[in-house]
């Protein structure tokens, strides 16, 4: 789910619709959804979402949204790297060849 925010790094979702996404049953009360929810994600993700932080956004009391916040991705930085795996390999097959002629 949050995979599809990481070039923003912000998610947010009212907790009714995160209840439905994740199926947490109704009965659920916020410490329940944070003991069992919100604290496994966040230890779950953290590999793959750098300073992963959820918000709880309160109207009085009541916790109505959740904010999820962390370290947008780099996608430039990611087409880089594969351009330079690519060079790696154009080099290394025409290193090759070039070993193949000096050996014959």
């Amino acid at each position: 789910m949050l995979k599809q925010f990481r070039n923003t790094g912000l998610y947010k979702v009212s907790l009714d619709d995160f209840k439905e996404l994740l199926d947490i049953p109704s009965s659920y009360q916020m410490s329940d959804i944070d003991k069992r929810v919100l604290k496994p994600i966040q230890r779950d993700l953290a590999d793959s979402f750098q300073n992963l932080e959820v918000k709880k956004i309160k109207k009085g009391r009541k916790v109505v949204a959740l904010e999820f916040t962390f370290d947008k991705e780099n996608l430039k930085k990611k087409k880089n790297e594969q351009n330079e795996i690519k060079i790696d390999e154009e080099l290394r097959k025409q290193s090759e060849e070039m070993f193949k002629e000096f050996i014959k």
